[in-house]
This record gives C-alpha cells, sequence and structure tokens, in this order.
C-alpha cells in the first residue's frame, strides 16, 4: 500500500514515446519536479521524498520510456538524453506549470543540468543527488568493453550487455549491493531487486549510454550556462558516481551549495530518506543568500 495516492495520473505521447506521469499534493502549492534515473528502477524510487514534499509542494514524478509507467521499448531514440530533458518540459507544459523546483538522483542529474542549461526559466532550483557530471564530460561515459563478451565476469565487468541477458539477477544483486553499501540494507536491495524485474535486460541495454545518446552540448558549457540556486548531495561513499564528480562542479561553480554525507553510499534518498527530506525542503524553502560564495557542509549520521 502506498502512504499517499497520487491527485492525477496519466499517460503522454511525447516527443514519439509513451511516458507517464503521477502528481501529488495541492496543485496551487509551488511546483516540485521528481525526475527518474536510469531505467533499471523507476519513480517508485522517490518513494520515501513523495509522502513528506507533497505536505509542501505540488509533487510531479516521471517515468519516461523503459521503466514504470513508460512504454518498454529497445529502440536507443527513447534514452537521448536530449529528448528526455525535453519530455521532462513537456510534462510541465501539459500541466500548466510554468516553472518547477527540480530534484534528480544519479543519471536523472544529467537531465536536470540540461533542462536548467537549455530552459532556464523553467527550472527553479536543482537538487543533485549522487551526480556524476563533471565539467569534463556527461556521465556515464560510452563504454566499448559494454559489448564485449568476456570468459568470466567480475565486479563491475558485470555491466556488460552479455551478462544483463545471461547473468540478469546476479547482475542485479551485485549492483543494487554497490548503490547502498551501508549495513542493513537488505529493504532498499530488495525494493530496487523489484523495481528493475519491471523491465527487461533487453531494455536495460538500449539504454546504455553511446555517443548517440549524450547531449551535443558540452557539459562544461551546461555547468556554466546554469543561473538557478544548486544543492549537490552526495555520499562519502559513493560507489557507483564517485564523489569527485560533485567536488568538480562545486569547484566549478562555488556559488552552489555541497553537502556530503559521512558513511553514505549512492542513494541515501532511499536509504537514508528522513536526512535527505530534511535537506530537500530546507534548500528549497529558505531564501538563498545573494552573496555568492561556495558552501562544503558534511552530514554525519
Amino acid at each position: 500500500m502506498r502512504a499517499i495516492q497520487p491527485t492525477n495520473a496519466d499517460l503522454l505521447e511525447l516527443d514519439g514515446f509513451r511516458i507517464g506521469y503521477e502528481t501529488f499534493g495541492d496543485p496551487t502549492r509551488p511546483a516540485l519536479l521528481l525526475l527518474p534515473t536510469w531505467q533499471i528502477v523507476h519513480s517508485r524510487i522517490w518513494k520515501m521524498q513523495v509522502p513528506f514534499l507533497a505536505c509542501y509542494f505540488h509533487v510531479i514524478t516521471v517515468d519516461f520510456a523503459g521503466n514504470g509507467l513508460g512504454e518498454r521499448t529497445t529502440d536507443p531514440a527513447a534514452y537521448e538524453y536530449e529528448r528526455i530533458a525535453r519530455q521532462a518540459i513537456g510534462v510541465l507544459n501539459h500541466l500548466g506549470i510554468e516553472c518547477a523546483s527540480v530534484v534528480a538522483f544519479s543519471r536523472g542529474c544529467d537531465y536536470a543540468i540540461l533542462m536548467a542549461a537549455t530552459e532556464p526559466d523553467r527550472v527553479e532550483s536543482l537538487t543533485l543527488i549522487g551526480n556524476g557530471v563533471t565539467c569534463a564530460a556527461w556521465q556515464p561515459q560510452p563504454d566499448d568493453a559494454f559489448q564485449e563478451r568476456r570468459d568470466t565476469y567480475v565486479g563491475w565487468e558485470k555491466r556488460n550487455a552479455h551478462y544483463f541477458v545471461e547473468g540478469w539477477d546476479d547482475w542485479l544483486e551485485f549492483f543494487f549491493s554497490e548503490i547502498f553499501p551501508e549495513p542493513h540494507s537488505t529493504k532498499p536491495i530488495d525494493d530496487a531487486i523489484g523495481w528493475a524485474r519491471e523491465t527487461t535486460p533487453e531494455v536495460l541495454i538500449a539504454t546504455v549510454p553511446n555517443r548517440d545518446l549524450l547531449p551535443r552540448l558540452a557539459a562544461a558549457e551546461a555547468v556554466a550556462r546554469i543561473r538557478c540556486p544548486v544543492l549537490l548531495v552526495h555520499g562519502d561513499d559513493d560507489r557507483c558516481s564517485p564523489i569527485e564528480a560533485s567536488y568538480d562542479l562545486a569547484a566549478a561553480r562555488p556559488d552552489w551549495e555541497l553537502v556530503v554525507l559521512e558513511g553514505a553510499g549512492h542513494g541515501p534518498l532511499v536509504r537514508d530518506p528522513v536526512r535527505m527530506n530534511i535537506l530537500i525542503h530546507e534548500f528549497l524553502s529558505r531564501r538563498l543568500p545573494s552573496e555568492k560564495h561556495q558552501s562544503v557542509r558534511h552530514a554525519s549520521n
């Protein structure tokens, strides 16, 4: 049973593919868009944020193609970053929302940065959790080894097209154990594996970035264009998107705030939702200081 039911839900055909969305809370409140991450999971990754944030905001969750409410397709065009950013704006247009705060996790940070860089009037603020973007490049980078067949698959070598098909269950168990390395993470791992099983290895293979999926706009230029307030949140035990990526952005944009979560892995929104909810609400609710300075805080358990 869900802690809160959506006030509205629908399927849309946007930019050539079917996507789905749900809304929660009072539509007269400020809009808050929660972007999905890699299609290995879907919008239920935000299940611990939605009930709390819907008390203060009009919350919108989205499933693009690949999982959740989105269509299942092996057409790689569905997973182009620029297309997904346009679809996110299309959802706001459909709902009559001029501007929204955007919260993103992992690959969703790429989509959020692209939205704020290309549609600055539509993005009120960004909260980026487990970011993998650096000024040098979008994340993750194209990896030719992904398509190579191996004799053995050990550790991160399991991130491989052949192993997705032949060792799907083992890949999921490995991957989510790396996403949630904190002790007592059995429930988050089990939830995430269940969400992953709502899609297929073949769909997931189509989502793995190549040069055709990544944005044409250089990452450094996208970061430089952003003019809204930005909060970076990163666990110092992130084994998927190393914390150095967020340090890189904080150095390039000293007006952005960085909060380091000590002892946290890649998915603090799932593993430590109370702390994350407080951070998100605090950032969205307070007036950011007008003086531009870098603020780095370390949040301990």
